[in-house]
């Protein structure tokens, strides 16, 4: 019986392991005050943690 319970806490950690990711997004659009969508704005994301700065284009319609 204790090895059982063993191999399922094992199992769950490699579970709960994998669980976690390198990657993110995001998304939204870009509007003024007004609400009117900006086109072909400029975005710099930063990565807080290492200090890396990344350059995002907006499309025509205001979406990153």
């Amino acid at each position: 019986m204790c090895t059982v319970k063993i191999l399922a806490g094992v199992l769950l950690m490699a579970t709960i392991t994998f669980a976690q990711s390198d990657r993110g997004a995001i998304s939204g659009t870009i509007a003024d005050p007004t609400g009117a969508v900006v086109a072909g704005a400029g975005i710099d994301v930063r990565n807080v943690d290492n200090g890396a700065t990344y350059k995002v284009g907006i499309s025509a319609t205001g979406k990153l």
